[in-house]
């Protein structure tokens, strides 16, 4: 998606995304480990923040300037990993995640 912007348009988009400037395990993890805990994650959620994770890294990835979004969102995924996945790291409760 960024690859075909000219470089004036791309920098404006890649300002406005606050992926490196915002604590985006302070947001997003704590509410998939709380909904865990109490036993209200679902998969298609978890699958929904799989496919996020996985949407954010490639942008990271197309943009100049995104390095400390690509390493948070990689952190946030290691968490995930660890503190809610199967012991696989590929599904929840027996059942596969969404993983790229």
């Amino acid at each position: 998606m960024g690859a075909g912007l000219q470089p004036p348009l791309r920098r404006q988009v890649a300002r406005s995304c606050p992926v490196d400037r915002i604590k985006v395990n302070d947001i997003f993890f704590p509410v998939i480990i709380a909904l865990h805990r109490r036993g209200e994650l679902d998969l298609e959620t978890l699958n929904e923040a799989s496919k996020a994770c996985a949407e954010a890294w490639s942008i990271c990835g197309s943009w100049r300037g995104l390095d400390n979004g690509k390493t948070a969102i990689g952190s946030m995924s290691t968490r995930l990993r660890e503190n809610v996945l199967d012991e696989d790291g590929v599904s929840y409760k027996g059942e596969p995640v969404y993983v790229p």
